[in-house]
């Protein structure tokens, strides 16, 4: 029977990661995809943990049939997890009223995820709190088998944590979407409730002895009952378990692409290094060693290795250079988990015994065993909570991830002293090791000297300045004047070297809109595509960033590039995500810019879903118009087209526009319409007469017609060609997952982006199914401003013919082109622009 509710226990482990996987998902998706709202999220999920495990461990000594109890909790988790079907609808009831009165105050709108979240949150990690102490009164039958059979569910239990986190982050939600992996997670616990109750049935009875009942060894006659000491370790490896988890994670962070695969990796190595700590302290109490002494010895390691995983970090990753930049998807997976397991592993086998070991420590409190585990888990739990959001909210700020990993392994050693001093006898070497682990920190282990921001000075790069905050690494990177963003090394925010390109991301909607008075930004990356919003005649331009470094980094070091963007009374800045923001606000917007994401990145698949590209059309005012620029050389030609079949699905009309004519790296948007209308010409030439008359305008002669250069065609005349592709939704974010694969399967050869040879059939494909002439949204254009048209797509040609080698081609197209338009349009360096002496 006691194997029967380990392999249940196991399971239980197994959903409660799976539970948590989703939760953080599904709120930081409700809440906003920002640290803080992650954050709460977990703050509650976790408080509800230490109620669950203090309230059921206080009364498991009175349980007349623990088992049956146990089987409850279960049930109580999984119908009480039915209470997240009620948020989404209370969430849509409640934010938006409490936005529109208290706007985007931080402190109101945190309070109100903090209670939306324990509504949802709270009830199942009560019950799940309350599942150790119950299973510890199940199976422990005798106080001093606490420590080995208290050491030994942990065990198990995290194991099946670490399993449970694996399954959600790689195949659950994209086989089975994410209700469907919910559900399922709900009918395991009832498969486990009904498993733990049919156990019953055999009439096996549970009783703690006293403590006359046992025979203590000569190692736990010399143990004092110290119960606040007890408590400050429980609590304290709580705080340095997931202040370490949060710090590790954000060290990878800098050298992986950091999808939603690299975070469930992490996670798992970790728990499953948590799950080994956890077996290695049941070892430890089968064997007749001084508690104290194993104790000072457990926490001395863990502080050393973990002073130590810094610079491991950094030799093995040659100088935090990108991990396996070369490799296929799979490799690329097994070099996370294999640099991950070399850093992690060792150390967090030492940091997961102690709390474990604690219970051996305990074991003569004289108390049932329910309870003496309900009392230190709640004190642990809180203790993680305290942890985490030192760390990701002030420690990081202050210190840096180095000197907060330094800081933590400091803890751990200054507790080995704590503990030493606290033993009546030990020998004069476990006296000293922490001391001298002490001085080796402070004199030889200081991880400070390590760079946190990768500079390559083959590429003539120079640093210019960097912050740490909750969200990420930030770094102004100057390569040969020009100027960079970067986020955790590897995320490029655009750079003033691309300042056209960027500006052209504005430029482009403005133009087509008849009259922009109102523009909102979703995204901020340099600040150069938002402030080109400013030559327009707008009223307001709202900015949403998520990163609050990003707006530092921009406002001092890009104010030449952003045309006055921080200066100008129309403008607003708002550090928030920029989908939770739109769903929370009642202002319409004339034109909607999503900034240029890169979809592999974890969170960024959620801005191309149905439900998100909903919210937004419910933003624009009559005759709006969304803008969601894409680079289409960051997506295969399936992922393009699953996203233009979502957008779709939503507007009434929706033009695919080129941002460039780049071959090799081009971007293009999909502009949705709130209503079919054809495009105003009228509008259109007199946009582009008052930029000619800007005094920042550096091209006056730039054609009328300018804007037409980039149409690429109507795709809602021709939606057949998608029909056969999945819409991308919340609960089936198909982006989010098959990008991050995309991405590393190029590397290899077996996927191609939708780049040159491809995206010339495509547009081919939109040309000979409908041409210009009968294009409905360009039945209002003349003859001489088609002409803009059919020329943008034969300089498209042209170059990208001329990039291959296929002179022949490129010359045909280009005589087209000249034919129609002669003027000169910039490409890519290295491709000499087409033009002719009769320029316009």
């Amino acid at each position: 029977m006691s194997r029967l509710l380990l392999f249940l226990f196991f399971v239980s482990g197994f959903l409660s990661l799976v539970y948590q996987v989703l939760w953080v998902r599904e709120l930081g998706l409700l809440f906003g995809n920002s640290t803080y709202a992650i954050a709460t999220t977990l703050a509650v999920f976790f408080l509800g943990l230490s109620a669950g495990s203090y309230f059921w461990g206080r009364g498991a000594a009175s349980l007349r049939a623990p088992v049956k109890a146990y089987a409850g909790l279960e049930l109580g988790i999984a119908l009480s997890a039915l209470l997240y079907f009620l948020l989404i609808d209370f969430y849509h009831f409640i934010y938006s009223p409490i936005f529109a009165a208290f706007g985007d105050s931080r402190l109101v709108l945190i309070t109100v995820k903090f209670l939306l979240a324990a509504v949802v949150l709270f009830p199942p990690s009560f019950f799940m709190g309350g599942t150790v102490p119950v299973m510890a009164q199940c199976l422990i039958r005798r106080t001093d088998e606490l420590g080995k059979t208290g050491s030994l569910l942990y065990a198990v239990n995290t194991l099946g944590a670490a399993l449970g986190a694996f399954v959600a982050g790689f195949y659950l939600p994209i086989v089975f979407g994410f209700q469907n992996t919910y559900l399922m997670a709900i009918a395991g616990n009832l498969l486990i409730a009904c498993g733990a109750y049919l156990l019953t049935r055999d009439g096996t009875r549970f009783t703690v002895a006293h403590e006359t009942d046992v025979s203590p060894t000569r190692y736990e006659v010399e143990i004092p009952s110290k119960v606040q000491l007890i408590g400050l370790l429980a609590f304290a490896s709580g705080f340095t378990a997931l202040a370490l988890e949060v710090l590790w994670t954000r060290m990878f962070s800098q050298v992986l692409h950091n999808s939603v695969y690299s975070f469930s990796a992490i996670l798992t190595t970790f728990l499953i290094a948590l799950a080994l700590g956890s077996a290695f302290a049941h070892l430890l109490c089968r064997l007749n060693v001084s508690p104290h002494g194993a104790l000072s010895v457990l926490l001395s390691l863990a502080g050393l290795l973990v002073a130590l995983s810094p610079f491991l970090f950094y030799h093995l990753t040659d100088g935090l250079r990108y991990l396996a930049a070369e490799a296929g998807w799979g490799d690329y997976i097994r070099a996370i988990f294999g640099n991950a397991g070399i850093v992690i592993l060792v150390p967090g086998v030492i940091v997961g015994s102690v709390f474990p070991f604690l219970l051996r420590v305990a074991q003569r409190s004289g108390q049932s065993p329910g309870r003496i585990i309900g009392d230190l888990v709640a004190i642990n739990v809180i203790g993680a909570i305290a942890g985490s959001l030192m760390v990701g909210f002030l420690l990081i700020g202050l210190t840096g991830l180095w000197g907060s990993i330094r800081l933590i392994a400091l803890f751990y050693l200054l507790l080995a002293i704590l503990v030493v001093n606290g033993a009546s006898r030990m020998s004069f070497a476990l006296r000293a090791a922490p001391a001298a682990g002490l001085v080796l920190l402070i004199t030889f282990f200081d991880p400070a000297e390590l760079p946190l921001v990768r500079v390559n000075v083959d590429e003539n790069e120079r640093l210019l300045e960097a912050w740490e905050g909750s969200s990420g690494t930030v770094a102004v990177i100057d390569r040969g004047g020009d100027l960079r963003i970067k986020v955790n090394n590897y995320y490029t925010l655009g750079g003033s070297g691309s300042a056209q390109r960027e500006q052209s991301q504005t430029h482009i909607p403005l133009l087509v809109h008849p009259d922009p008075k109102s523009v909102f930004f979703l995204g901020m990356g340099t600040g150069i595509t938002a402030g080109a919003a400013l030559d327009h005649p707008v009223q307001r331009v709202v900015i949403c960033e998520m990163i609050p470094e990003v707006i530092l980094a921009s406002r001092k070091h890009f104010g030449k590039f952003v045309n006055g963007l921080f200066e100008d009374e129309r403008v607003e800045v708002i550090a928030e995500d920029g989908r939770n923001y739109l769903q929370g606000t009642r202002e319409k917007y004339d034109v909607i810019v999503a900034e240029l994401f890169f979809p592999w990145r974890r969170g960024i698949g959620f801005l191309y879903t149905q439900e998100h590209f909903q919210s937004v059309r419910s933003h624009l005012k009559e005759g709006g118009l969304f803008a969601q620029w894409l680079p289409l050389y960051q997506l295969s030609q399936d992922e393009f087209f699953i996203i233009a079949r979502t957008m779709l699905e939503v507007f009434n009309q929706v033009t695919l526009w080129r941002g460039d004519f780049f071959t090799t790296r081009p971007i293009a948007a999909l502009i949705g319409h709130n209503e079919r209308r054809p495009l105003d010409p009228r509008s259109v030439l007199e946009n582009v007469g008052r930029l000619r008359q800007l005094p920042s305008t550096t091209d006056r002669n730039m054609p009328e017609g300018l804007p037409l250069f980039f149409y690429a065609g109507n795709l809602s005349e021709n939606s057949g060609i998608f029909g056969k592709y999945e819409v991308n939704t919340d609960n089936r974010p198909l982006i989010e997952y098959s990008s991050p694969r995309t991405h590393r399967e190029e590397k290899i050869g077996e996927k191609i982006w939708f780049t040159s040879d491809s995206l010339i059939d495509f547009y081919n494909q939109l040309a000979e199914q409908l041409s210009p002439q009968e294009d409905p949204f360009l039945s209002d254009l003349s003859q001489e401003h088609l002409e803009y048209v059919f020329a943008g797509l034969s300089y498209y040609k042209a170059a990208a013919y001329r990039k291959a080698g296929k002179l022949r081609e490129a010359e045909r197209f280009t005589r087209d082109f000249l034919a129609r338009v002669p003027v000169q349009i910039p490409v890519e360096p290295g491709i000499a622009p087409i033009y002719s002496e009769n320029q316009h």
